[in-house]
């Protein structure tokens, strides 16, 4: 951004660490397959719709 004389940090700490940390859980229980998973046409039915 030198040519915009635009000075700018990158940070890797974009993300609130408890929402970083909310995620990383969710992913190791999908992989774990400790997640309901409903299928498309059965979604209004779960739902009670």
């Amino acid at each position: 951004m030198n040519a915009l004389n635009v000075d700018f940090t990158i940070s890797k700490d974009v993300y609130d660490p408890e929402f970083v940390e909310k995620i990383s859980e969710s992913r190791e229980q999908a992989k774990n397959e400790e997640v309901i998973r409903i299928k498309n046409e059965d979604l209004n039915e779960f739902l009670g719709l």
